[in-house]
């Protein structure tokens, strides 16, 4: 048991592009990035035992989930 936080947006979604290498050091879509963000924010959220994904939403948009899981 855990605690699965989501948030989203209605906008045009991740390409295919990003969902396979947003989280590649460097990687970025944005031309003022460094592409660091997530692939920080994973490393940091997996050190302590929680994981993070990104999707696109069934009905457009996007969506990143973070899964921190409850040690007994």
């Amino acid at each position: 048991m855990g605690v699965r936080m989501r948030v989203g947006d209605r906008g045009p979604g991740f390409s295919g592009e990003a969902l396979s290498y947003a989280f590649e050091p460097f990687w970025t879509s944005d031309t003022d990035a460094l592409g660091l963000g997530l692939t920080q924010a994973k490393a940091l959220l997996e050190g302590q035992g929680a994981a993070i994904q990104l999707r696109n939403r069934e009905k457009g948009g996007e969506e990143v989930v973070v899964s921190i899981r409850r040690e007994a």
